[in-house]
Parts: C-alpha cells; sequence; structure tokens
C-alpha cells in the first residue's frame, strides 16, 4: 500500500492534485480583428470548425456584444452582415467543453459587461436571487442590535 501522507521529512510524499484548469474552457482566441473572417475564411473553418461557445465582440477594446452559439465561425461570419454590421471591430471566443454550462456563462458576462449590443439582460432563475434574504437578515441584525 502507498503512503499517501502529507510529511515529506518522514519519507511520506504528498500526493499531486489533478488541476482543474481547462475543465471549462477547452480553446480560445481573445481579440482577433473581424477583417480575418472574410479574409481567411479556410484557415478560420479548419481552426474553429464548428465548435460551441462564447464570443464577445469589441469596438475599441470596448465589450459590444455577447453571444452563444453552437457554431461560432457561422455566427460570427452572420455578424458581419447583420444589425450588428460596422459595430464591432474585434471578437474573442471561449470553446466550452460542456455546453450545458453556455446559457450561465453568457448571462454572467452580460450582466457583468453590460454590452451595447445586447438587448435584453442575462438571465438566472428567479429563486436563486438572494438580495431579499440578505435585506431579511440585514433587517434581522438591525432589530437584534437595537434591541427590538
Amino acid at each position: 500500500m502507498k503512503n499517501s501522507g502529507t510529511n515529506k521529512g518522514n519519507g511520506m510524499v504528498r500526493k499531486k492534485k489533478k488541476s482543474t484548469k481547462g475543465s471549462l474552457v477547452k480553446y480560445y482566441a481573445e481579440g482577433v480583428g473581424a477583417t480575418v473572417l472574410e479574409s481567411s475564411v479556410e484557415s478560420v473553418k479548419r481552426v474553429i470548425g464548428r465548435k460551441s461557445g462564447i464570443y464577445i465582440l469589441t469596438k475599441n477594446g470596448q465589450p459590444y456584444y455577447v453571444g452563444l452559439a453552437n457554431k461560432i465561425r457561422s455566427r460570427l461570419g452572420r455578424h458581419l452582415k447583420d444589425k450588428h454590421k460596422g459595430k464591432w471591430d474585434r471578437f474573442s471566443i471561449y470553446l466550452i467543453g460542456r455546453k450545458k454550462f453556455l446559457k450561465d456563462i453568457e448571462s454572467i458576462l452580460i450582466r457583468v459587461l453590460s454590452p451595447t449590443g445586447n438587448g435584453q439582460r442575462g438571465r438566472f432563475a428567479k429563486k436563486g436571487n438572494l438580495v431579499s434574504k440578505l435585506k431579511a437578515e440585514i433587517l434581522q441584525d438591525v432589530k437584534h442590535t437595537l434591541g427590538i
């Protein structure tokens, strides 16, 4: 039986924990010029393929739009021609290994970045909002402190 203790001085070997880095984001590319989509179509196809993930469109370094797509390459190409045309100059993509997290990640990014191109705010489950519970706890603490 192997010794899994932590004291190196006694000849015990510490087991390394397996890193979880990269478990969610499998591949990424940040700050890529929008013109790459048009001028290097075949290269983009080979590299990105039909992968799913989150993308962020930026204009002059500021977030303009956050989205998710099952086929990011195709979605980015459409954004060159749709209502977002000319409103962004760079994109970043984050290819996610587990599709079940895509919507939550997109919602977090939209809520944090507040990009001007997104018409809706990211949504979460209503029962998960802790604000009312926090208010009630604070009120209870104040009442206790004041002896009410």
